[in-house]
């Protein structure tokens, strides 16, 4: 270990001291530079407000959901700015929008979620805020209701059992958080105990009646499939049962 120092130390010298005699004769002049660079930083900060362009019933209490295939708005909200000529920039999944305004209409990707990317900046090009923001996609929901002549439609959704009281019921269904539902691409099919039921009007309603052999119990099904959007095309069933 000693004789490798001892090695080491003389190469040193040899190579580097005749480099130090050169600087100090002026042969060669090391100068040190010092280099600063400019990093912008946001002064403010900017929100992100979603609003889904998905179907909801009226009586609906909660807020529409964004899904795969369906419009959606993005709104920018920025605070602790004092400029007013904005330009904003947009991102979703990475893919850039030649939109730069406040708000702008997208279409969500066929994906669980979104990536959307915002960067506010002056006329000048300078960053003034930024917000990266994943928005969860949901899935289409199918519920069903018992629709009363009377009363109307219960708020009370139907569970995978309904007690039907007398010989008929009328069903009506409602798609929560689809596009259009008076879309011409949506192909809808009822079934009770696997038999098609032909829909002579809104689709969204459907009379059951208790069938004449006694059975305890029939099970239906309902079919939605957007035929451009197949991520949109949902099912969902529950067991009609009878007082024997």
């Amino acid at each position: 270990m000693r004789a490798s120092f001892d090695i080491i130390t003389i190469i040193t010298i040899i190579f580097f001291y005749p480099l130090v005699s050169l600087a100090q004769s002026g042969i060669y002049q090391f100068e040190y530079i010092e280099t600063i660079q400019n990093f912008s930083s946001p002064t403010g900060q900017v929100d992100i407000i979603v609003e889904p362009e998905t179907y909801v019933p009226s009586f609906y209490k909660g807020k529409a959901e964004p899904t795969a295939g369906n419009p959606l708005r993005l709104i920018a909200v920025p605070s602790g700015l004092e400029e007013t000529n904005l330009t904003y920039k947009w991102s979703i999944n990475r893919n850039p929008s030649i939109n730069t305004s406040q708000n702008i209409r997208v279409t969500a990707p066929y994906a669980e979620n979104m990536l959307v990317s915002l960067r506010v900046t002056n006329p000048e090009g300078t960053l003034l805020a930024e917000r990266d923001e994943y928005v969860t996609l949901s899935s289409p929901e199918i519920i069903f209701y018992e629709n009363n002549s009377l009363r109307g439609i219960s708020r009370i959704a139907i569970g995978s059992e309904h007690n039907l009281i007398g010989k008929e019921v009328l069903i009506s269904t409602e798609p929560y958080f689809i596009g259009d539902i008076n879309s011409p691409n949506l192909s809808v099919n009822w079934e009770v105990d696997g038999q098609d039921q032909t829909m002579v009007s809104d689709w969204k309603n459907v009379a059951l009646s208790k069938p004449e052999d006694q059975a305890e119990s029939v099970l239906i099904n309902l079919n939605i499939r957007n035929n451009l959007n197949l991520s949109e095309s949902t099912k969902e069933h529950f067991l009609l049962k009878f007082e024997i």
